[in-house]
């Protein structure tokens, strides 16, 4: 006798065949005789056998046993469940899942490789260890309840390549600086890019239109290109990071309007000693610092008119000292200052200027006939 019910004890005689011998009704079997018992689901049924005489078996629609007969009545319990749902499988290679998975008990077979993974309601189901493998997912059936389901076969894509990358800068200001990747030979929108500050670092901010942006000056970072991925292969293989740390620019601003007015200042002191009406007193340390430091501060790639300016302050403080010297200028007291300090004259009792007094003032002249001075 064959009984065949389900998890609950109901019977299930009616959706299975039953032959034994080839047949539905043997009748009666003589002792030693051997006998051969075959149950198959019928289609339609969506039901495995799960236990066969109370030991558990591999979930299958049919199921035979051969054996002699040495008793007079001989029972076969089994049981029988309804398959696990298990929806056909989408794998979406951007993320790297299975699309619409369900929750439930998964065996995975790549290979000679078998694994079981858990996926809890809202979870995803990740292929990024089995891309470029031929893949057998099972959903488990849950005891008693239901059987485990149909198997699915899927072949996942293997990582494109990794290929070679360049960048260019695009902008670079004070505070912010902005660069391209460039792939040789790719199109631009097959790939992604993405930066970190650590070599360790897992990228994680990658984006298709190869600009990054909002990079600071002073920062070491390390730019990623991989392949985009599409509906048919996932992302490619990472390439060999590059390395880029922008220098600080200097806010060149302040240092044009230093330039500028020394500039001025130089030209105004130069005029006075060309045409011999005053006397300046030059301190030669101030301007030619201050042309230094411009100089040393400028970056490489900044703007030209402020390197000529540079060299107009410099060169005018060169013209600017030689005229000193040619003039008889000193750093030092005029004698004829120092008598009359002698004499008990207060330094607050002398007039200050700021290009001091001409030694040798011009001879006064006459008006001529015209009522202009010769």
């Amino acid at each position: 006798t064959v009984n065949v019910a389900d998890g609950d004890g109901n019977n299930l005689e009616n959706a299975v065949e039953i032959l034994i011998n080839g047949g539905e009704n043997p009748g009666a079997l003589d002792y030693g005789t051997e006998v051969t018992v075959q149950i198959s689901v019928l289609p339609g049924q969506n039901k495995k056998l799960t236990m066969w005489r109370g030991n558990s078996i591999v979930h299958t629609t049919s199921y035979t046993e051969t054996f002699t007969i040495g008793e007079e009545e001989i029972m076969i319990p089994v049981q029988a469940l309804p398959v696990q749902e298990f929806p056909a499988l989408l794998v979406d290679y951007a993320k790297e899942v299975l699309g619409g998975i369900l929750p439930g008990n998964y065996q995975l077979t790549a290979g000679e490789g078998v694994q079981t993974v858990a996926v809890a309601e809202g979870e995803a189901f990740s292929v990024s260890g089995l891309l470029g493998k031929t893949v057998q997912i099972v959903r488990l059936g849950e005891e008693g309840k239901t059987a485990d389901s149909d198997a699915q076969t899927i072949t996942l894509s293997a990582r494109p390549a990794a290929v070679e990358f360049e960048y260019s800068i695009v902008k670079e200001t004070a505070r912010e600086r902005e660069l391209r990747v460039q792939v040789s030979g790719g199109t631009e929108g097959l790939y992604e890019v993405a930066w970190t500050t650590s070599e360790t670092e897992t990228p994680t901010n990658w984006n298709s239109n190869l600009l990054l942006t909002g990079l600071e000056p002073g920062v070491e970072y390390f730019i990623h290109l991989r392949v985009r991925a599409t509906d048919t292969a996932p992302h490619g293989v990472e390439a060999t990071p590059l390395t880029v740390e922008f220098a600080h620019l200097v806010n060149l601003k302040p240092l044009l309007i230093l330039l500028i007015l020394m500039l001025v200042l130089q030209l105004s002191a130069i005029a006075f000693l060309v045409i011999g009406h005053r006397r300046a007193t030059a301190n030669a340390v101030a301007a030619p610092l201050a042309a230094w430091l411009a100089v040393k501060l400028i970056p490489a790639g900044s703007f030209p008119w402020v390197i000529v300016l540079a060299v107009a302050v410099i060169a005018a403080q060169a013209v600017l000292v030689v005229l000193a010297v040619q003039s008889g200028v000193v750093l030092k007291k005029n004698k004829k200052e120092k008598s009359e300090g002698e004499d008990g004259a207060q330094p607050s009792d002398k007039k200050f200027t700021l290009f001091g007094e001409q030694t040798n003032p011009a001879p006064k002249t006459e008006p001529n006939e015209d009522g202009e001075d010769d």
